[in-house]
């Protein structure tokens, strides 16, 4: 017969009994863009422009189709959640990364009227750490077996990397859990609630549990979701995944476009504006570790760039009136035979047009348009309007930078 850990001592409702807070991690939303929206041409010269200027830059992808992807951890919620009862703990080590799924537990005493709070935390300096909830489960009086047999308990799958977890109980009944003497888990260590530091360790037991990890029928796994639809044509896509992807897997989307799967890393495959766009994602790992995504939550956004396009500054204000004025504007992917670009400047009631228009290649794939406007009388404020546009079949092109100069 196993030692045992005592929450509440059977001839006392509950004793040493406090509210327990704890705050649980969610996950981070990873957005794959996909489309003209971060075009190629813009991307290169943004990026060797800023390089330029000594700013930093990151790309994750080619021809403007963007993946961005954060760092695979949990983040905590602001949202605070409390629990009123005794609190004890048990601290274990992880080597190596899995999907907890299930926690097999042993209870030598029980309580018909109480419920049972279990959380899978972290630690902080090797104490269990309730502001870094992972997982919660609360396990009724008629789902929890009488020792020796075990209990089961599911939780909602939960990644761990390597570290040190804890797994606390949390109740207002009269339960008691086994235990083991002897530090047969060296790597562990039993903790008791109490009402100032939350937890005093015990090195002489060890609470009896079994972790449960998923294990995975295949190394890859095709998730087919719904298909997005747009009419006149889709040419972008913003997908928004709650998702975990651990260190070694991969999380992949792909797109049908003429019968055949693309992943949506390949670019120019929606250059034909298809009106409806099959997608499924990919998950590739292994029979031990697969990445997660949460289907409940994903969000796809299908979408086109216009044929027009109008951007008015805020008002420039001067110091004293001026009767010359130049803006530069640095364009990319321009095509004169397919693309228009105007400005003016709108002063009070009155709009301006350019008196002198010019055109400087910068590169292949950059021009910079400089207009020169006469005021006459001067202004001393003024806001700048530009406009473009471009045809059906053609590429968007993308406005670098824009310069004015009042003299």
């Amino acid at each position: 017969m196993p030692n045992y850990a005592q929450l509440c001592p059977a001839n006392k409702r509950v004793v040493a009994e406090f509210l327990q807070n704890y705050k649980r991690y969610t996950t981070y939303t990873w957005q794959w863009v996909y489309g003209w929206n971060w075009n190629w041409y813009w991307s290169w010269y943004y990026r060797y422009w800023y390089w330029y200027y000594g700013y930093e830059w990151w790309w994750h992808g080619y021809w403007g189709y963007w993946v961005q992807v954060p760092q695979t951890e949990y983040r905590l919620e602001t949202t605070t959640h409390s629990i009123n009862g005794a609190i004890v703990a048990q601290t274990f080590l992880i080597s190596s990364a899995f999907w907890l799924t299930n926690i097999g537990l042993y209870f030598t005493q029980t309580d018909n009227n109480a419920p049972i709070n279990i959380i899978i935390c972290e630690t902080t300096n090797g104490k269990p750490d309730l502001q870094k909830t992972l997982t919660m489960t609360t396990v009724q009086p008629s789902d929890i077996r009488k020792y020796p047999q075990e209990t089961i308990i599911n939780i909602t799958p939960v990644y761990l990397k390597p570290g040190r977890y804890a797994i606390c109980f949390i109740t207002q009944g009269s339960y008691k859990v086994a235990t083991v003497s002897g530090q047969n888990y060296l790597q562990g260590t039993l903790f008791f609630g109490t009402d100032g530091d939350y937890f005093t360790g015990d090195l002489t037991k060890d609470i009896m549990f079994t972790l449960y990890g998923a294990q995975f029928k295949q190394a890859r796994t095709e998730v087919q979701l719904q298909p997005v639809s747009l009419a006149g044509g889709i040419t972008d896509l913003i997908i928004q995944s709650p998702a975990i992807v651990p260190e070694g897997t991969q999380l992949i989307y792909e797109i049908n476009v003429g019968g055949k799967w693309y992943p949506i890393t390949e670019a120019g495959r929606l250059n034909t504006k298809p009106d409806i766009v099959p997608i499924r994602a990919v998950l590739l790992g292994t029979a031990d570790l697969q990445p997660a995504l949460f289907l409940s939550r994903q969000s796809i956004i299908a979408s086109r760039p216009a044929t027009t396009f109008t951007a008015v500054s805020k008002t420039r204000q001067l110091s004293a009136p001026r009767t010359t004025i130049e803006v530069q504007v640095l364009v990319a992917n321009y095509d004169s035979t397919k693309h228009t670009l105007s400005c003016q400047l709108l002063v009070g009631s009155n709009t301006v047009n350019p008196a002198i228009v010019t055109t400087q290649q910068e590169d292949q794939n950059a021009v910079r348009f400089t207009y020169t406007f006469n005021i006459t009388g001067g202004t001393d404020s003024y806001k700048i309007r530009i406009q473009g546009t471009r045809t059906e079949d053609s590429q968007p092109f993308s406005v670098i930078e824009r310069i004015d100069i009042a003299y």
